[in-house]
């Protein structure tokens, strides 16, 4: 009687801890959702606030506590905030600088809440799919506000999506990230029904004509490949390797030639005859071009502590008559803080990469996804500004968690 009594009591812990951390991932799901909805609001730095308090009282409830972990990921992210705050005091515009601060503080907040309450757990593998689910559910949400008919105008006319109750490129890239994670999960073995739902995220990347998405989809579904034909021999891995690299060329060549393409195709080749010198005609590249000459002109002129975070509005506002940043997150960094906010920024992303190399022994395939993720946004960096960004530290928390994980094991 005693050991069924006992049993029945460890059987309720169990429902209760599975039933807390379920809820524990759809507020985060809706924390990462809300993010996007509310992106040109400027209402989602309470609201992150009260959904933060939410996350961590959703899982207190289970045992009362929770249990902090040592990591360098707290000091590494606390020195770039230190840093951006002290970078204000000789900011051109400091009240700029003093909001980008402002945010990375409240982003603090959250990504360490995240951090303690799913650092407790064996995997990252709820995490990411958290990343997954949010990206769908804002891509469906895309469809309802735009409307089938001006989604299948901007499939089939060229006419891209227009930024409206977000940036089409982060609706993009998250809903590209989701289709990476579905990837990942069928290439572990660990897919679901759930998956389907990457066709339709695929017809919103399209429909945003997003470049940085389909560089994200090209380069991480390649990799997934490539990681799942290795083999024990290196001529067999050789010729898989060749085999899948050429199969991708002819796949991508084949379906940019399909109609529902056509107008990301034009982009992507504007862009590729622009970096190789033969046109000059990509309004967009040649834009790009010009922040980052103006970005390069202005680190010469403070080379050390820069002009001052989010200050680089001041740069591009003379040439265009309008406040935008450089569209490069590493000139960004150093035309704005200097050598020292680059490296200060940038040691995160270098030490989780250190960490992945020398624990890849004990890797899996949650090690092989944040490998791939950390590279994908290395990448996306000379494109795009991220070090303000709240998705950069959801991924940057999810690397680190894993990595704390392994160490756990190790030792």
């Amino acid at each position: 009687m005693g050991i069924m009594e006992q049993s029945t009591i460890e059987l309720a812990k169990d429902e209760k801890g599975i039933s807390s951390d379920f809820f524990v991932d759809v507020v985060t799901t809706l924390i990462i959702v809300t993010n996007y909805l509310l992106e040109k609001t400027g209402g989602f730095g309470p609201l992150l606030l009260l959904e933060t308090a939410c996350l961590v009282l959703v899982s207190i409830i289970p045992s009362g506590k929770l249990r902090f972990r040592k990591s360098a990921f707290w000091g590494m992210y606390l020195l770039f905030i230190a840093y951006c705050y002290l970078n204000s005091y000789w900011a051109r515009d400091r009240l700029s600088s003093f909001a980008v601060v402002f945010h990375l503080i409240q982003l603090f907040i959250f990504v360490g809440a995240m951090y303690i309450v799913y650092s407790g757990r064996d995997s990252i593998d709820s995490l990411i799919n958290t990343i997954r689910y949010a990206g769908a559910i804002i891509c469906l949400y895309t469809y309802y506000y735009y409307g089938i008919n001006r989604i299948w105008d901007a499939l089939f006319t060229g006419a891209r999506l227009k930024n409206e109750f977000a940036n089409v490129n982060s609706i993009a890239m998250i809903g590209a990230m989701s289709i990476l994670i579905s990837c990942y999960r069928v290439a572990a073995s660990k897919n679901d029904i759930t998956d389907i739902f990457s066709f339709f995220i695929l017809i919103i990347i399209t429909a945003t004509q997003c470049r940085k998405a389909f560089f994200m989809l090209a380069v991480g579904i390649g990799a997934i490949i490539l990681i799942r034909v290795k083999s024990n021999n290196a001529l067999i891995s050789l010729f898989n390797y060749l085999s899948v690299i050429l199969l991708g060329l002819l796949t991508l060549y084949i379906l940019l030639r399909m109609p529902i393409f056509s107008a990301i195709n034009t982009r992507i080749t504007e862009m590729v005859k622009s970096v190789i010198g033969l046109s000059y005609d990509d309004y967009s590249m040649k834009q790009r071009n010009t922040f980052i000459y103006l970005g390069i002109k202005q680190f010469k002129r403070t080379p050390i502590l820069g002009m001052g975070i989010d200050n680089s509005w001041m740069l591009t506002y003379p040439v265009y008559g309008y406040r935008t940043y450089l569209h490069n997150n590493y000139i960004e960094l150093l035309a704005c803080g200097g050598i020292i906010g680059m490296i200060c920024y940038y040691t995160m992303w270098i030490y989780a990469a250190i960490k992945l190399f020398v624990l890849k022994s004990m890797g899996d395939w949650e090690s092989h996804f944040c490998t791939i993720l950390l590279i994908i946004y290395l990448l996306n960096d000379f494109g795009m500004v991220s070090y303000n960004s709240f998705i950069t530290y959801v991924y940057i928390a999810i690397i680190y968690i894993h990595i704390n994980l392994l160490e756990n094991k190790r030792f």
